[in-house]
C-alpha cells in the first residue's frame, strides 16, 4: 500500500487520514519519514512514467487500426466527457495554440504559466517562431525524436503526506482565519482517498492525466502518420543527449523514423540547457532578490505535466544552382547541370507545440538549423561540458566513446 513500510515507524497516507493526532505525534523524525517516502516515490514515479508512456503509445496503436479512433470518434468522446473543448488538445495537428502569444504577459494572466512543473499542460507561446509548427513550404518531416514527461498526476507520497500533515494541523488549530486565508475555514482536502490517488495519474475532471496522455498520442499519431508506414515506435532511454545527433545524421533509412523517450522534468531541462535553447539575456546570473521580467527561461511552459520536447528532421528542396560551363577554361560546350530533386537537411525544436529557434543556428527554412551545424553545435557543447561521454562518466580507457544501443 502507498505510504506503508515495515522498516521504520513512518506513517502511511491512510494512517494520516484515519488517525491524525496519533500520526502527527509519531512523526518525530522528519528524516525517517523523508527516507521512507522517497523510496516509495522512486518506485511510484517510474510506474507513473510507464503508465503515461503506455497510454500515449496505446493511442498511437489504436489509431493504426481504426480511423474513427484517430479523428472524430476520439474528439467527440473527449468533448462529451467535459464541457471544455478538449478537441483542441488533439487536432488539427499543425494549427497554432488557440491563445494569444501575449496572453500570459499582457492582461490575460494565466496561473498555469506560473506553477512550474506542477502546471497542467500548456503550450509554449512566448519566444516561438511565427507561422506555427507546420513544416515550412516544400519541407517534410522524415525523423522525429520525442522526449515526453508523464501526464497530470496526483502528488508523490512524500509531498502528499506533508500536505495531509498540514491539513490536520490546521484542523486542530481551532483558529478562525481572516482575510486572504479565510477560505481555509471551509476548505476540504482535495483527495477523498489519498492511498489510491497519490503517485497516480489524475483520471477525472478537465485536467485528467489519462485523457491528456491519450490526447497526446492521438495528436502525435495524426501529425506523424506518414512515418508509421516505416516503423511504429521505439522506446529509447534517457541517455540520448549525444546519441540523438548521430541518429539524425544517419536518417530514417538507417536509424529509423520515430524515437520516444518517457522521462521526468529533471531530464528535459538538462537537454534544453545542453542545447543552449533559451540562453540568458544577460552576462550575469539570475538574481536571488527578484524575478527579472525579461528572463527567457520559464519552467511552466517548458516542463508542465505532459511536457514534451520534439526534435524534427526536415528534408527540404535544395536551392538549385542551375547549369554552368567551363568556358573560361576553353570548354564552352561542356555544360553541367545540378540534378533535380536534391534535398537539404535541417533540425528544428518543438517545445510543447511551439517551434523555438536555436540561437545562432536558425538559417534554414522556418528558422530551422542546418543538420551539419546542429551536429557540430552538440559536439561543441559537449566539449564545453567537460569532454566526451566516456570522460564525463569516468569510464575506463577501453570503453565505448558513445552510446551504441539506440536503434530501430
Amino acid at each position: 500500500m502507498l505510504g506503508s513500510s515495515n522498516e521504520d515507524d513512518t506513517p502511511s497516507a491512510d494512517e494520516v487520514i484515519g488517525r491524525p493526532t496519533a500520526v502527527l505525534d509519531r512523526v518525530a523524525s522528519p528524516a525517517a519519514a523523508t527516507a521512507a517516502a522517497q523510496r516509495q516515490s522512486c518506485l511510484m514515479a517510474w510506474r507513473t512514467m510507464i503508465i503515461t508512456g503506455t497510454v500515449l503509445l496505446l493511442a498511437i496503436l489504436l489509431s493504426s487500426y481504426s480511423s474513427a479512433i484517430t479523428g472524430v470518434g476520439v474528439i467527440d468522446l473527449l468533448n462529451r466527457l467535459h464541457k471544455n473543448q478538449l478537441s483542441q488538445l488533439v487536432v488539427p495537428p499543425y494549427d497554432p495554440p488557440r491563445v494569444s502569444k501575449t496572453a500570459p504577459e499582457e492582461g490575460g494572466w494565466d496561473i498555469r504559466y506560473h506553477l512550474g512543473g506542477n502546471s497542467p499542460w500548456v503550450p509554449m507561446i512566448s519566444g516561438t517562431v511565427d507561422g506555427g509548427i507546420k513544416p515550412p513550404p516544400g519541407c517534410r518531416v522524415d525523423q522525429v525524436h520525442v522526449m515526453s514527461r508523464h501526464a497530470e498526476r496526483y502528488p508523490t507520497t512524500l509531498a502528499g503526506i506533508r500536505m495531509l500533515e498540514l491539513y490536520h494541523h490546521i484542523q486542530k488549530a481551532n483558529i478562525t482565519f481572516q482575510g486572504e486565508l479565510a477560505f481555509v475555514n471551509d476548505w476540504d482536502f482535495f483527495m477523498r482517498d489519498p492511498t489510491t490517488h497519490l503517485e497516480n495519474l489524475v483520471s477525472t475532471g478537465p485536467y485528467a492525466g489519462t485523457l491528456q496522455a491519450f490526447a497526446t498520442g492521438v495528436k502525435l499519431r495524426t501529425r506523424y502518420e506518414h512515418l508509421l508506414d516505416q516503423a511504429l515506435a521505439h522506446n529509447q532511454t534517457i541517455a540520448q543527449g549525444r546519441a540523438t545527433p548521430n541518429l539524425l545524421h544517419s536518417g530514417p533509412g538507417k536509424a529509423g523514423p520515430l524515437f520516444f523517450s518517457f522521462v521526468h522534468d529533471g531530464d528535459i531541462l538538462p537537454l534544453l540547457t545542453a542545447l543552449d535553447l533559451l540562453p540568458l539575456q544577460t552576462d550575469h546570473h539570475l538574481p536571488t532578490t527578484h524575478l527579472p521580467a525579461n528572463r527567457t527561461f520559464h519552467t511552466s511552459p517548458l516542463v508542465p505535466m505532459s511536457g514534451r520536447i520534439t526534435l524534427e528532421r526536415l528534408a527540404c528542396p535544395a536551392a538549385s544552382r542551375g547549369c554552368w560551363d567551363h568556358a573560361e577554361y576553353g570548354y564552352p560546350h561542356m555544360r553541367y547541370c545540378e540534378p533535380e530533386g536534391q534535398e537539404e537537411l535541417y533540425v528544428r525544436v518543438n517545445v510543447n507545440d511551439g517551434t523555438v529557434a536555436l540561437p545562432g543556428c536558425e538559417g534554414g527554412p522556418g528558422r530551422s538549423c542546418p543538420l551539419g551545424e546542429f551536429v557540430r553545435r552538440v559536439e561543441r557543447r559537449g566539449r564545453e561540458a567537460g569532454g566526451s561521454f566516456g570522460e564525463v562518466c569516468g569510464l575506463p580507457g577501453g570503453a565505448r566513446g558513445g552510446i551504441g544501443f539506440l536503434h530501430q
